[in-house]
């Protein structure tokens, strides 16, 4: 498999989550990351089409930035290959809020998507 060489990656999750997260810290799997046993990220080319597939319709949605590099070892990130053959990043541990560089609280707009702010790659 290729290397990847990349410094940030996104995870997209919704507030209650995000409130629990802040409370303890870290944030754990919930959804389809307790179903597949990792936490799904992106890539920042990734994250509008995750976005758009997953979480339209489901009113506000948080979107964190990870700086990888912020992993504590021994954190499993494997870039491995998903949504038409592309690579993902999965966590395989939950992700401590100390690697997290930065939030947004995105809005639903009225058709029920979302509007990304300009991403890190």
């Amino acid at each position: 498999m290729p290397e990847i060489v990349i410094s940030l990656a996104y995870k997209l999750t919704l507030p209650p989550f995000w409130q629990a997260a802040e409370r303890e810290g870290s944030l754990g799997w919930h959804g389809i990351d307790a179903q597949d046993g990792y936490m799904h990220l992106s890539a920042a080319t990734q994250v509008s089409e995750t976005l758009s597939l997953y979480f339209k319709g489901l009113g506000e949605v948080i979107l964190v930035e990870v700086a990888l590099t912020r992993l504590p070892e021994p954190a499993r990130l494997i870039w491995e290959p998903s949504r038409g053959a592309d690579l993902f990043p999965h966590l395989y541990t939950s992700l401590p809020l100390s690697a997290v560089s930065r939030f947004w609280r995105l809005e639903p707009q009225a058709d029920g998507g979302h509007v990304l702010p300009a991403l890190s790659v």
